[in-house]
């Protein structure tokens, strides 16, 4: 003989009462993308525009390097922007084109040729097309000051920029 089990007038209820809570408990998570970063310092809005010989840099690498360092409690990243195929750029910090925190920074430039499908270890092994100096922090010549509110950097044409650099010692 089959049992049956008699469903009362909790069950219908509990479920309804689980699936609300479900409901809500995925859709407080759903804003939720990423974990807040411990230290992370106020970023402000930074563009700029790369160009060798007045044409654009499309895939440079510009990366900003702290002249005077974060405070230890910082997340400890650096500002980084990669050009557009126009030359423009958006720095980021913590995230895609979120700024960079106020200060003053050393910066560089890589330039390399960038085909689809290259991984960055291939990336590695291709010629660098910017000068040299200004893959060094010490040496590009290239000095940045971010200061609260949006910041608009003016074009940096990096060709021109090491004539100028070479007729002043």
């Amino acid at each position: 003989m089959a049992r049956r089990i008699a469903v009362g007038p909790r069950g219908p209820r509990a479920a309804i009462v689980f699936v609300g809570l479900l409901t809500v408990t995925l859709a407080a998570s759903c804003g939720k993308s990423r974990p807040e970063i411990k230290g992370k310092l106020p970023l402000f809005p930074v563009t700029g525009k790369v160009t060798m010989n007045g044409q654009p840099m499309p895939g440079a690498i510009v990366l900003l390097h702290p002249i005077f360092e974060f405070p230890a409690s910082a997340a400890p990243q650096r500002p980084r922007a990669k050009a557009e195929d126009n030359g423009t750029f958006k720095l980021s910090t913590y995230a895609n084109q979120d700024g960079a925190p106020a200060g003053k920074y050393y910066v560089t430039v890589s330039w390399k040729e960038s085909e689809e499908g290259v991984t960055s270890e291939q990336l590695a092994d291709l010629p660098e097309k910017a000068p040299e100096s200004f893959q060094n922090p010490k040496t590009s010549g290239l000095i940045v000051q971010v200061k609260e509110g949006e910041n608009t950097l003016p074009t940096w044409d990096l060709a021109e920029f090491a004539r100028q650099a070479s007729n002043n010692p």
